[in-house]
């Protein structure tokens, strides 16, 4: 099997606390909107097995991106020396209190987006989400045949990647990202421009924080506003990206917006067909977030 034609055949997915959508390359294959969280998982992997007898190709690799209300980032300050086991829990605690999120977690930790280089700032960038959550997703889709689970990941960290792509074709450094999806809204605020490598890709990041989707317009721009306004650094270059289902009967091509045509150079981008894209400037941020 040759790697294009694996390309090709790969799904992505979006999976939400009530909702989901599968994509190939472009196109949007189908999502489900406003399901009952204990609903989701199931509706997602009984579409999957309707392809599994004739549309999907023996062993067929999917990824799944976990919206910011099922993974989210925090930042995990230095730690003081300590025994393997008093570290776990150091972490936990961190991860907890930083994310909001309550019940036992599996946490990643990112050494490739640590703080500072210069040593200005010592943390390390992770995502946390709850082990149940990660148990239920990994036991349900290995229980769908000629499905391959190829990776999981927070669609924020796909926006991550994408963005600082893009800053560095255009030698600008990203500043603040902001990810809304069906559930939450995840901001990413870069390091000072001054710390900032010459490449354009940031040196470290001076928040990482999610907004629960569930608050209203006026709860989101403010809860929003007051994260922007306590940050150490001006967000100058500032993009917001969007991934969500659009109306099925429209075409579902080239939906990164004319602002930021610099992302075409990156090629084809995981789950293209529910992205949409956005140079802010700070005034606009209240106008667009909800």
């Amino acid at each position: 099997m040759s790697s294009a034609g694996t390309e090709v055949r790969a799904l992505d997915v979006l999976l939400g606390k009530t909702g989901w959508s599968v994509c190939r390359r472009y196109e949007l294959l189908h999502s489900e909107r406003e399901l009952a969280p204990a609903d989701t998982l199931r509706s997602l992997t009984a579409w999957l097995r309707t392809g599994a007898s004739g549309k999907w190709w023996r062993r067929t690799p999917l990824t799944v991106y976990l919206t910011g209300g099922i993974c989210r980032p925090f930042l995990l300050p230095e730690l003081p020396p300590l025994r393997m086991a008093e570290q776990r829990l150091a972490i936990d605690a961190a991860a907890k209190a930083r994310t909001g999120l309550t019940e036992p977690l599996q946490v990643w930790l990112s050494p490739l987006l640590s703080g500072g280089a210069d040593g200005a700032r010592k943390h390390q960038f992770g995502a946390a989400l709850t082990h149940k959550d990660l148990a239920d997703l990994v036991a349900a889709l290995r229980r769908v045949r000629h499905i391959r689970l190829a990776s999981i990941q927070p669609v924020w960290s796909l926006a991550l990647e994408v963005s600082v792509l893009a800053s560095r074709v255009e030698s600008n450094p990203l500043d603040l990202l902001l990810v809304q999806d069906t559930d939450a809204i995840t901001l990413l605020a870069g390091a000072p421009r001054s710390e900032a490598e010459s490449d354009g890709q940031a040196s470290g990041f001076a928040a990482a924080l999610t907004v629960d989707g569930g608050l209203d317009a006026a709860g989101q721009r403010n809860a929003v506003m007051r994260l922007v306004s306590g940050l150490e650094v001006e967000p100058m270059n500032t993009v917001l990206m969007r991934f969500g289902a659009r109306d099925m009967e429209r075409p579902t091509h080239g939906q990164v917006s004319a602002g930021s045509a610099e992302l075409d150079s990156a090629g084809l981008v995981p789950l293209q067909a529910l992205l949409s894209v956005q140079s802010l400037d700070l005034e606009r941020i209240t106008e667009v977030v909800a």
